[in-house]
This record gives structure tokens, C-alpha cells and sequence, in this order.
């Protein structure tokens, strides 16, 4: 990692702690914890290592000692707080609701929600997604039928009916009917799933991806797709920096592309894969 991290390219502040201290590790062989424990103005590493594992979070005191060791001017100040806010908050539905409201109209920022295993349950088949995403489409007029029609991949009516009522059940989305047409919305966040967690549900989506991925590289024209590869030779302690950059690279992504297109017509899924191909250690094991 050769490039100081900036604030405004997390939407969880405990990855950018993650992502900052990644990069004192890689530019400075004499940075620790500790050092930066006494640094920030804390006697020991314990409270930073916790709040990194998360296993608690920033209290006000830390919280204004980062600020001051960060040195963020009022704008990076008010955001940083934010992100604190939002992370102590996600119990609270309707907080949290508020203080994502409050990042988009002042920051322009979308977040998406982590989901638990029972939520995202419902979205093991890739529909529930798309159920999602149609209602920000333009002129789309709610029959399930419709949507049907319009999928690349064919898929029986009673998976969209049953993937549609989890989502209602789940308060993903919501029905009404308005004048004599029968819509649906969803809630103003985003969904993410929580990182590296194994999980059958989670195993059972990105299978379904790549089922369908492999599908449409024979019936989608190349020019309304992009599907790249390659391989690199990294060193296997950077495995974690990789993951950070992948896992902001995607927030970034639909951060800019969600914002810019205010009347979408279509519904994309981006899919990243990232997985070694050698195991130069003893024994030959991964």
C-alpha cells in the first residue's frame, strides 16, 4: 500500500483504522500498535486492538484523540463522527436510518446495511436481489409476470412469488397498492453480507452467481458485458490489504454509479473473485 488512506473513501471507520495502520506497517518496519497506542495518547495498545477486532467500539475519548492525531479538518471531523455513530447505532433501525440519510444528503454517500444469516437467507437466489433493484427502474410497472419476462435468466413464477414474500416478511420491501396498481419499494439502505463468515446461505448466493455467470458469457453479447482475469504473484501477507482494497473498491463502485444514474433502466450484477492458484508452503496444503 503506497498511498496515505483517506476518510472519505470508507464507509466504516474501523476498516479505515484497519487500511491506516496496513500502511504504517508496510512504510515504516519500526511502526507497532503500541507506538501508535501513545501516539493517539492511550497508556496501551488494548482499546485500539479492540476496537480493530471489533470487539468495541470508539468512546468519545478515543474518539476525539483520533480526531486530534488524525488531524481532520471540521468537514473530515463531522464524517468520521458520523461513521462512529453508525456503527454504534446498528441495533437502532431508525438511528441508523437517520444518520444514512444525513451522509447522503451531506456527503453524498450511499451505505449499504450488513445483514445477519437469517436476512440474507432470502437473497441465496440472485431474484431477490433484482426484486430489489427494479424498483428504482424507470416505468417499470410492479407485475411479478413482467419481471419475469424480463430476466435473462429464466426463472419459474413461483421462485419470484416466494423470493418476493421473504422479502416482504423480512421488511426488505414493502407492497401497496396505489390508485389500481399494486408496487413495491424497498428501504432506503444497501445490503451487505458480514466478512469473512462462513455461511451455507452466503456459499449458496455466490454458487448461484457463478452458475449464472457462466451462463452469460454464451447468451450476452460481449458488448454488454465485461468479464476480465488474471493472475499475479503476491505475497501471501498481503492477503489482508488485498481484501481491504477489493472490499473498498466495491463501496467506491456503487457509491459513484447508484448516485450518477438517477432514472436507471437495468438491472447489473458486479461479481468479484479474487483466490490463489499455488501453495508454495510446506506440504503443499492451502
Amino acid at each position: 500500500m503506497d498511498k496515505l488512506p483517506d476518510i472519505y473513501d470508507f464507509t466504516d471507520y474501523r476498516l479505515f483504522l484497519q487500511t491506516y495502520s496496513e500502511y504504517k506497517k508496510s512504510t515504516n518496519k519500526h511502526w507497532s500498535y503500541q507506538s501508535w497506542a501513545l501516539r493517539i495518547g492511550l497508556k496501551n495498545n488494548t482499546s485500539i486492538l479492540k476496537i480493530l477486532n471489533g470487539q468495541r467500539e470508539a468512546g468519545k475519548q478515543i474518539q476525539n484523540k483520533l480526531i486530534k492525531y488524525f488531524n481532520f479538518d471540521a468537514e473530515q471531523e463531522k464524517f468520521f463522527s458520523y461513521l462512529i455513530q453508525l456503527s454504534k447505532s446498528k441495533e437502532d433501525l431508525e438511528k441508523t436510518s437517520s444518520i444514512r440519510k444525513t451522509l447522503k444528503k451531506q456527503f453524498n454517500v450511499v451505505l449499504r446495511k450488513t445483514i445477519d444469516e437469517k436476512v440474507f437467507s432470502a437473497f441465496s437466489s440472485w431474484v431477490s436481489m433484482v426484486i430489489r433493484q427494479t424498483t428504482k427502474l424507470k416505468n417499470f410497472d410492479f407485475q411479478l409476470s413482467t419481471l419475469r419476462s424480463n430476466l435473462v435468466f429464466d426463472l419459474p413464477l413461483y421462485k419470484l412469488e416466494n423470493a418476493f414474500k421473504n422479502l416482504e416478511q423480512l421488511g426488505l420491501i414493502e407492497n401497496q397498492t396505489v390508485g389500481d396498481k399494486n408496487i413495491w419499494s424497498k428501504k432506503d439502505f444497501g445490503i451487505k453480507t458480514s466478512q469473512d463468515v462462513m455461511s451455507k446461505s452466503i456459499q449458496d448466493y455466490h454458487k448461484n452467481i457463478l452458475k449464472i455467470s457462466s451462463e452469460a458469457l454464451d447468451i450476452i453479447p460481449v458488448k454488454k458485458r465485461e468479464f476480465s482475469s488474471t493472475a499475479i504473484a503476491i505475497r501471501q501477507s498481503d492477503l489482508t490489504e488485498i481484501k481491504i482494497f477489493l472490499r473498498n473498491f466495491e463501496e467506491e463502485f456503487c457509491n459513484k454509479f447508484e448516485q450518477k444514474n438517477i432514472e436507471p433502466d437495468q438491472v447489473y450484477v458486479l461479481n468479484l473473485q479474487f483466490f490463489p492458484l499455488t501453495k508454495f508452503n510446506p506440504g503443499g496444503d492451502l
